[in-house]
């Protein structure tokens, strides 16, 4: 368990506004393109790839949901349509990070969390951190790319 100290506990993450408004309109976007090609032309070739790139703006819509949220005991990345993942703090034996994407390793297991779309709290959550890995005198790595998925973590 971690004390509290300046950080305002929980510290709740979430993919920024303009980011989702982006993949809204890429969804109406190609989905308009398919539609219009099919229409205009009758090219069900060219309306299939238009369609493909609708329903990976559907899903990466969706992936946006996602929300990282720090509390005394815990991180949690919650990542529709995945699942959920939790890691205790005191699990934690070392952190790997490129500066936008965080990996917390622990004895075989990890938790990779990336800030590059987050849109709010995220200066909060780098000073927790900094805090978090002073207190504990953890060792902090360059990121590696086998720590860039969960492993041992899912809760749900």
């Amino acid at each position: 368990m971690i004390e509290q100290s300046e950080f305002t506990l929980p510290i709740k993450m979430t993919v920024h506004w303009v980011t989702r408004i982006i993949f809204i309109f890429s969804i109406i976007l190609f989905g308009a393109f398919a539609i219009l090609s099919l229409l205009s032309d009758h090219d069900v070739f060219t309306s299939s790839i238009f369609l493909v790139f609708a329903l990976l703006s559907v899903y990466t819509f969706i992936a946006s949901q996602s929300t990282i949220e720090i509390n005394q005991d815990s991180i949690t990345l919650s990542s529709p349509p995945h699942g959920e993942y939790r890691m205790y703090w005191g699990e934690v034996r070392s952190v790997e990070t490129n500066g936008a994407t965080f990996a917390f390793v622990g004895d075989d297991r990890h938790l990779a969390i990336s800030l590059v779309f987050v849109g709010n709290r995220k200066q909060e959550f780098l000073s927790f951190l900094n805090d978090f890995l002073e207190k504990q005198q953890l060792n902090v790595n360059p990121l590696s790319s086998m720590y860039l998925r969960q492993k041992n973590t899912k809760v749900g």
